[in-house]
């Protein structure tokens, strides 16, 4: 993948005593790979622009997410992108 950015987040929802940590792949084309570590839940999601900013591809995560308007992905597939 080009252009592609990782980070890793935390909502600071209490779903665990650190709270929810999600892990992102943006590879820069409109698409975004997430792992939510805390719940086990991995998955992608497209966006209608390209965007830059990593407040905003997390804040556009987190609104599909909660949507559950995202594509289911494996977490094989999701540890496979992520670059260690």
């Amino acid at each position: 993948m080009t252009n592609t950015k990782q980070f890793t987040f935390n909502t600071l929802r209490k779903y665990s005593p650190e709270g929810q940590i999600i892990k992102v792949i943006y590879d820069g084309d409109n698409t975004a790979y997430f792992m939510d570590t805390t719940r086990g839940l991995t998955g992608s999601v497209k966006f209608p622009h390209h965007h830059d900013a990593q407040d905003t591809v997390q804040d556009k995560i987190m609104t599909l997410y909660d949507l559950g308007a995202y594509d289911w992905l494996s977490e094989k597939d999701f540890e496979k992108k992520w670059e260690y």
